[in-house]
């Protein structure tokens, strides 16, 4: 949930940033703790859920599991490209020369502050506790046998 709202932050800082490296410097360095939380921990819940799924069937599923990560992963990353750039299409201007206004990368940075907040409120759905206390149950079952 950090990363989700610390990356929402950034992308909120990078819409009303102004001109200057410096801004540059405060956006990396406020974007390095939730990209890498992002980065990683997704994969440990796939792994947490491949694993509950293995303990309750008896089926090891783990590669489908890093596949449908994979696919959600990439398609994730096309579609933001598509509303990349068609946010910031350029604007022809009456002496032919092509236009991107500021406002239309502070667009992009607000769709990404929204789209932050939604995947933020999608991973609540996500129990951690009861998925490693499921896991727990289910090997002590195992051990016990």
């Amino acid at each position: 949930m950090v990363g989700f709202f610390a990356y929402a932050f950034v992308f909120f800082i990078t819409s009303i940033c102004g001109k200057g490296l410096y801004w540059g410097f405060i956006v990396a360095i406020c974007a390095a703790v939730p990209q890498a939380i992002l980065g990683i921990l997704p994969q440990a819940c796939v792994a947490d859920v491949a694993e509950l799924s293995r303990l309750e069937t008896g089926e090891d599923r783990s590669g489908m599991f890093f596949a449908a990560r994979t696919f959600a992963f990439k398609m994730g990353q096309a579609i933001a490209m598509v509303v990349f750039t068609s946010i910031t299409v350029a604007t022809i201007l009456e002496n032919g020369e092509k236009y991107v206004a500021p406002s239309q990368y502070r667009t992009t940075a607000i769709v990404a502050f929204v789209t932050c907040l939604i995947g933020a409120c999608l991973f609540l759905l996500y129990n951690e506790k009861m998925i490693l206390g499921r896991i727990e149950e289910l090997k002590a079952e195992k051990a016990a046998k």
